[in-house]
C-alpha cells in the first residue's frame, strides 16, 4: 500500500509538471502556455483530524498488537509442548495448527484494515474532488508528495487543507493547524 502511495504521489507530480509546463500549440509556429490553477493540501494533518481515517489508524496499530499477542502465545504454547517432553508429531501438528490459526486471523484484519483504509481514502478525494470544483481548481495535490520546489508552488498554489477538513468533518475550524 506504502508503494501504490508513492506511484500515486509520483504520478501526480509527474502530472502536475506535464501540466504546468507543456506549451499547447495554437496553430503552425506559435505557441502558448495554458494557466493551470493549483490547489494542494496536507494529507497527514486531514488524516490525523478526520475520525474515520484516524479510527483506521487506530484499528491498524490495535489489529498488530493483538497478532503479535497471539503469535507470543502460540510459541508460549510450543515451548511448553516442549517442556511437557510431548512427541515430536504432537508437537509439530499443533505447530501447524498455530501456524493456520495465525495465518487466518492475518488475513482477515488485513482485508477488514484495506477495507476500512480504502473508505477513508475514498472518504478523502471525494472531499478533495468537491474543494476543487467548488474552488475552481484544475489540479490539487497532497503538499507532503513535494520534495523539492514547494516554495513555488505554495506562493502559486492555494492550500485547500482546511476547506478539505471542512467537507470531511463540518465542525473543524480554521484553527486545526
Amino acid at each position: 500500500m506504502h508503494m501504490t502511495k508513492n506511484f500515486v504521489a509520483s504520478l501526480g507530480i509527474l502530472v502536475f509538471s506535464l501540466a504546468v509546463s507543456t506549451p499547447v500549440y495554437a496553430g503552425a509556429g506559435s505557441a502558448q502556455t495554458v494557466p493551470i490553477k493549483m490547489g494542494y493540501f496536507n494529507l497527514v494533518q486531514i488524516k490525523t483530524s478526520f475520525p474515520q481515517a484516524a479510527a483506521a489508524t487506530t484499528l491498524e496499530e490495535r489489529a498488530k498488537e493483538l497478532l503479535r499477542r497471539n503469535v507470543a502465545d502460540a510459541n508460549n504454547q510450543l515451548v511448553e509442548l516442549h517442556k511437557q517432553n510431548k512427541p515430536k508429531e504432537e508437537i509439530e501438528k499443533r505447530s501447524k495448527e498455530l501456524q493456520i490459526e495465525i495465518e487466518a486471523q492475518q488475513h482477515a484484519m488485513a482485508s477488514l484494515l484495506s477495507n476500512t483504509s480504502a473508505d477513508a481514502n475514498r472518504s478523502i478525494a471525494l472531499a478533495v474532488a468537491g474543494v476543487a470544483k467548488e474552488k475552481g481548481l484544475d489540479i490539487v495535490i497532497d503538499a507532503s508528495g513535494i520534495y523539492a520546489g514547494g516554495e513555488k508552488f505554495a506562493s502559486s498554489g492555494e492550500d485547500v487543507t482546511d476547506a478539505v477538513l471542512k467537507k470531511l468533518v463540518p465542525t473543524a475550524s480554521a484553527a486545526t493547524h
